[in-house]
């Protein structure tokens, strides 16, 4: 086999790895997937969205304190003032995101199940920038 081909089966078995690992799905999202397809009304959604946002905040909890255990006195202040500074972000965001919905008049509920599924995509990405960090902190790119 030449070069090339070596090149490219390795690349290949490469990029279908690469592809197969960042399509595993987080338990969190599963039981999204699950719960939303079994439940379709307005509120057994948002009932479903309510619920894995409260899993992704406890993930983040969890993966917050094992950051907090491990990082050293400077890094800790500088995690513990992004947090406080993302958790107002946060609060302040789905405030307005919730207002044009009441603002607008027509927003109705499928506007709130916008805000709930902001504050779900919001929650779950700061879960996953913290678990990066321990990741890289635990030398596990």
């Amino acid at each position: 086999m030449g070069i090339f081909r070596k090149g490219f089966a390795v690349g290949l078995l490469f990029v279908s790895l690469a592809s197969s690992v960042s399509m595993a799905k987080d338990p969190i999202d599963v039981w999204y997937d699950n719960c939303m397809n079994q439940n379709q009304t307005d509120a057994g959604m948002r009932n479903c969205t309510y619920k894995a946002t409260q899993m992704w905040n406890r993930k983040l909890n969890t993966i917050y304190r094992e950051l907090m255990a491990k990082l050293p006195p400077k890094d800790k202040k500088e995690l513990r003032e992004s947090e406080i500074a993302w958790i107002n972000y946060k609060k302040h965001f789905l405030n307005v995101d919730s207002d044009t919905c009441s603002i607008g008049g027509g927003g109705g509920d499928i506007c709130f199940e916008g805000v709930d599924a902001d504050d779900l995509d919001i929650t779950k990405r700061q879960a996953k920038l913290l678990e990066e960090l321990l990741d890289n902190l635990e030398g596990n790119p």
